[in-house]
């Protein structure tokens, strides 16, 4: 089975409606592309949403994610 490997950046997110919108916006507004990105939650995260997000830039990413 053929697979390709790629760093990804792990972030969090307030687990609310709009939080990766809002993100999402900062990113275009820099024009920053994400590739992919996935959520998941888990026990020790205080409420918090992990994001797995593969892009061009992760530095910037990490950085406009704050």
């Amino acid at each position: 089975i053929p697979y390709t490997e790629q760093k990804v950046s792990i972030v969090t997110l307030p687990n609310q409606p709009g939080a990766l919108a809002a993100v999402a916006e900062k990113l275009a507004a820099r024009n920053v592309n994400l590739n992919y990105l996935y959520c998941t939650t888990c026990a020790t995260c205080n409420g918090e949403t992990m994001v797995v997000v593969s892009g061009d830039d992760l530095k910037t990413i990490e950085k406009l994610w704050k």
